[in-house]
């Protein structure tokens, strides 16, 4: 008759469906649905969850700063920033312009020491404006004043 056989009484069913109401009903058998479909929706979740948040991630590190068009200004004018990398100071200065910090013009002392010396560079970091000197961390709005670059 069928191909679905009841293990319990020996009936034989047409379809899977008509075997697991039988089941059911007859034996208080719950037949569990197999897990390959679970497994398959777990898998698939997990992979989706893991590439948005890869996709989140490279849009926002592809993005411009927010200081862009101040920083290409800055050095645009010729405004130079003299500093270390070990230096916290330094670090505190170039961490004000975010993402936009590598558009500064931005000499390391370390790797230029005759520069920073003959310029009588003696704390870091020092801004040089127009010619003049100006050392210690300033705030973004003393920098524009001191530009004439619009913050």
């Amino acid at each position: 008759m069928g191909a679905h056989k009841c293990v319990s009484c020996n009936r034989e069913f047409v379809s899977s469906d008509s075997l697991t109401q039988h089941n059911s009903s007859k034996h208080n058998l719950i037949v569990k649905p197999k897990r390959s479909y679970r497994k398959l929706l777990i898998f698939s979740l997990v992979f989706l969850i893991f590439f948005f948040s890869v996709m989140v991630f490279f849009r926002g590190s592809n993005s411009p700063g927010v200081l862009d068009g101040f920083a290409t200004c800055l050095s645009g004018k010729g405004v130079i920033v003299y500093g270390n990398d070990f230096c916290s100071y330094t670090s505190k200065q170039l961490n004000l312009f975010g993402k936009s910090k590598g558009l500064l013009n931005y000499i390391r002392c370390i790797d230029d020491e005759g520069l920073c010396d003959s310029k009588g560079i003696k704390i870091t970091p020092t801004w040089e404006i127009d010619d003049r000197l100006y050392s210690g961390v300033k705030g973004l709005d003393v920098i524009s004043e001191l530009s004439g670059c619009i913050l």
